[in-house]
């Protein structure tokens, strides 16, 4: 709050009154503001984390003999691996059979990821 008065000599001063209940509010608030701030950029965090340990899943075995290793490139799908396997049967089902014997919860594949296909 500001206060204008003047003087005597036709000069101007302002005075401000401070407000302790004001101020302590806006600290109150602040710190409310940074702490949920805060919440919200661990919670962030704490999910991308969480996603990214479920997207790589179990560990697979080692490749048995007969059975194909496929190193994941840009652009490779779990249905285009299935595709040039050469197994037979449905391509979801070959899907299915490789998500199964790598241990994957979803069709989410990374380039550099070793993929093992399974033998017919």
């Amino acid at each position: 709050m500001f206060v204008m008065s003047i003087n005597s000599k036709g000069i101007q001063s302002h005075k401000r009154y401070h407000n302790p209940a004001k101020s302590n509010a806006r600290k109150i608030r602040l710190r409310l503001l940074s702490f949920i701030a805060a919440a919200l950029f661990f919670l962030l965090l704490l999910s991308v984390t969480l996603v990214r340990i479920d997207a790589q899943g179990v560990k697979p075995d080692p490749a048995l003999p007969g059975e194909q290793i496929v190193v994941v490139t840009a652009g490779d799908t779990l249905w285009s691996i299935a595709k040039d396997s050469g197994l037979d049967g449905g391509i979801q089902e070959i899907i299915f059979k490789i998500k199964e014997r790598n241990g994957l919860k979803n069709s989410v594949i990374e380039p550099g990821q070793q993929i093992i296909v399974p033998r017919n």
